[in-house]
């Protein structure tokens, strides 16, 4: 089997990811306030997907998610990039036995590409993404395929598929999910 697996690197912007603290945090005085983001970014900048992963407070998602969406990305020669930093966290990716209630697919959409007209795309591929709390499918990436047309058909599919959305002890989380299709 081949593996499909997507490099990470660090990304770059022009200006700064940096907002103001939502006034009705203020009074908590929270010490280093953040929000890490995995981010997918193509080539030439533009800004595919962006998923909080963690913070240090859930109220701070909102605005930090509006000046991710509006900062420019300096255009790099890789995709699937992600951005890191540490601490103790508030939101986090949790397992799936750790949730509320099971993981549940409430619709999907499948979606098949062929690579070449009139041949049906047939294998399997294992494949790894995340539901964030808004239960859409994010980042799906192909661990290991026999077929690149059924990783790219499974990868149209999640990004098409709505699940409940994920809760740990009543609040948003997001969790790992790893997948077989099969196209016959």
């Amino acid at each position: 089997m081949s593996s499909a697996i997507a490099e990470s690197t660090s990304i770059e912007v022009e200006g700064k990811l940096e907002t103001l603290i939502p006034p009705e945090l203020r009074s908590l005085h929270i010490e280093n306030p953040y929000v890490d983001f995995k981010i997918d970014v193509g080539e030439d900048g533009t800004l595919f997907d962006a998923m909080p992963t963690k913070a240090v407070h859930r109220d701070l998602l909102p605005a930090a998610h509006e000046v991710v969406q509006a900062v420019t990305f300096i255009p790099a020669a890789k995709r699937r990039m992600y951005a890191k930093s540490s601490g103790s966290y508030v939101y986090q990716m949790s397992d799936k036995d750790e949730l509320d209630s099971p993981l549940t697919q409430l619709l999907t959409t499948r979606r098949i590409y062929s690579s070449q007209n009139g041949v049906s795309t047939k294998g399997r591929c294992l494949v790894e993404y995340f539901v964030g709390p808004n239960g859409r499918a994010r980042f799906p990436r192909a661990i290991e395929s026999d077929n690149n047309d059924v990783a790219i058909s499974a990868a149209f599919t999640l990004l098409k598929t709505r699940f409940n959305p994920p809760r740990k002890n009543g609040h948003p989380t997001y969790v790992r999910v790893k997948q077989d299709f099969e196209s016959r």
